[in-house]
């Protein structure tokens, strides 16, 4: 499932992304791309979790969406979805991190956050199975 920007002490980075974060309540591209690097984060967690614990597990990072919650004039999702896919890069190296990726404008996301992140993984199956 999905996974948002939720940090790892409850507090979520919420709002639309607009380019400046000047329109009310929203938030700058730096603001955003923090918001990606903490749903990939939590992206991973899950990932870490459907491996038993054992990253090594992981074959490939296939492809990942990133949805990012703009304000009606913003379109610049590459760039928030950037940081994602270093962060991904950066944990699996180039040849199992490196993806197919969607980064999507979209009105609204829920609990009002500023990205969602889901994907596709494949896993190597369980020595122990």
């Amino acid at each position: 499932s999905g996974q948002i920007s939720k940090k790892p002490d409850g507090v979520m980075i919420t709002g639309p992304v607009h380019e400046t974060g000047a329109v009310e309540g929203s938030v700058n591209i730096a603001v955003a791309e923090e918001a990606a690097r903490t749903s990939i984060i939590n992206f991973i967690a899950q990932v870490k979790n459907a491996c038993n614990g054992n990253l090594d597990r992981v074959v490939k990072i296939v492809k990942i969406n990133v949805f990012v919650h703009s304000h009606n004039s913003f379109s610049k999702q590459p760039i928030v979805a950037n940081a994602a896919s270093e962060i991904l890069a950066g944990v699996f190296g180039d040849d199992v991190g490196r993806h197919a990726r969607s980064a999507v404008g979209v009105a609204q996301l829920p609990l009002n956050v500023s990205v969602e992140i889901d994907g596709i993984v494949e896993i190597a199956p369980s020595s122990g199975l």
